[in-house]
């Protein structure tokens, strides 16, 4: 899905991501580009993920697509 940010978030070394495993990440921007993609890699290694974002819809559509650990959180607009 967002296969063209994946490149960048490769450089990081997911080898020794076991330890993280069943912990809380929170990532933010998380609906498009390079947030989305961290988003599916955390999940991927078995992180639950809250997913910040103004456009939640599109967080809800990585979550129906297999990420089952993210968990979608809308960002307020600002009032």
């Amino acid at each position: 899905m967002y296969s063209d940010h994946l490149h960048l978030v490769l450089y990081f070394n997911f080898d020794t991501m076991e330890r993280w495993t069943g912990r809380v990440a929170l990532v933010t921007g998380a609906s498009v580009g390079i947030g989305a993609a961290i988003c599916q890699m955390l999940c991927k290694h078995g992180l639950k993920v809250i997913g910040c974002a103004r456009r939640v819809d599109k967080i809800q559509e990585m979550k129906d697509a297999g990420c089952a650990n993210l968990h979608p959180y809308k960002v307020p607009k600002k009032t």
